[in-house]
């Protein structure tokens, strides 16, 4: 078998060197005059202010959060909804966001089936990130039934203008009909529901059947949540204490 000798050894050595410091040297150049773009990732999140699910002639309000991990300079958002059969956009309310407290400007369209909304902050360059409070989008219930809608038109820039990737989800809405602490739906306000309620906070018995309607009819104290102040607002109708809410 052939063998290197010393010297043919470093003289591997050498050219296994230069031939790398070569590709690190043309890899450094690339780099500089035709530098990979990396995108910083922009999340949309919908998020209920309250429950998802409510009666005809309620409102909803459907708080719009931007999850930026890079400053955001500037956005241009389309909201659509499935239907306006179920629910309608009916207003914009501001966020709580010091660089983007309320829209620049925004329009329901196509019968309250969609809304276009955009802005952009000019107060700092390094801000805002993290999760920001754009906007809180109000829907009114019409009919019973159950609906959803999404992002379809999403746009985001940084602060120096480049355009960021983007990423959102979809919100689904129940409209349910029914008489607000009725949950056992039996067409009366009794101390059956008053212990229905109870029995499924208290995990003894957990509703199984429309999950929807019972936590819209279960909220008869319009708190957001159905718990046991309901049961007991109930109970204290029944007992002529106070008077049902109209």
């Amino acid at each position: 078998m052939y063998t290197f000798s010393r010297n043919q050894e470093k003289t591997v050595a050498r050219i296994q060197i230069a031939s790398l410091m070569a590709i690190t040297l043309v890899l450094l150049v690339l780099s500089t005059t035709n530098p990979i773009s990396v995108y910083a990732q922009t999340d949309v999140m919908l998020t209920w202010e309250g429950p998802n699910s409510a009666t005809i002639g309620d409102t909803l309000q459907l708080r719009i959060m931007v999850n930026a991990s890079v400053p955001l300079g500037a956005y241009d958002l389309k909201i659509s909804l499935d239907d306006t059969l179920v629910v309608r956009i009916v207003d914009l309310l501001p966020g709580t966001s010091p660089d983007f407290g309320a829209p620049m400007a925004f329009s329901i369209v196509e019968d309250g089936q969609s809304i276009l909304l955009n802005d952009f902050q000019s107060t700092t360059l390094d801000g805002p990130t993290g999760a920001i409070h754009i906007a809180t989008l109000v829907l009114e219930c019409h009919a019973e039934g159950q609906t959803g809608g999404t992002l379809t038109e999403v746009d985001f820039f940084g602060t120096g203008g480049e355009e960021l990737n983007r990423d959102w989800n979809r919100f689904e809405i129940s409209v349910v009909v029914g008489m607000l602490g009725d949950v056992n739906d039996n067409g009366v306000l009794d101390i059956g529901d008053a212990m229905l309620i109870s029995q499924h906070l208290s995990g003894y018995r957990p509703w199984m059947g429309d999950v929807p309607k019972f936590f819209a009819l279960c909220d008869i104290n319009d708190n957001g949540e159905c718990d046991i102040g309901d049961a007991m607002l109930i109970s204290q109708i029944l007992a002529e204490l106070v008077d049902p809410p109209q």
